[in-house]
């Protein structure tokens, strides 16, 4: 298992008051090393977007021709064993889009440095 590959995985855990549906797909955010050793992983649900609107810790893919979303506010930590069979991963423009949403999400960055990689500070 490597950062960026995509599995499918049910979300048995899906609030049922979410507005979103609940995703069948899961992203691997975790560093390859912590993927080789530990018995868990850190993920982040992919869902197909019913709506256009975007926020800056989310991004699409394009995955077997299917648009889906990266929802890389809702970190979660499974068991491996959880995860199904491996459906694709990223490109590498994308693992540098994943890492700059991932940043935005926990505050290493301000939202509005997400397409700027010029620009270190924040400005929130």
């Amino acid at each position: 298992m490597k950062k960026g590959e995509i599995y499918a995985y049910p979300w048995a855990e899906w609030p049922e008051d979410d507005p979103i549906p609940c995703p069948k797909k899961a992203l691997i955010i975790q560093n390859n090393t912590s993927n080789t050793y530990f018995p868990r992983v850190i993920v982040v649900p992919l869902i197909i977007p019913s709506i256009k609107v975007k926020y800056p810790m989310q991004f699409d893919i394009s995955l077997r021709g299917q648009k889906i979303r990266a929802l890389c506010d809702r970190v979660e930590t499974i068991e491996k064993k959880e995860l199904g069979c491996l459906l694709g991963s990223l490109a590498e423009k994308e693992m540098i889009t994943l890492d700059r949403c991932l940043a935005v999400s926990v505050g290493i960055i301000g939202w509005r440095d997400r397409h700027d990689p010029t620009r270190s500070e924040s400005v929130d």
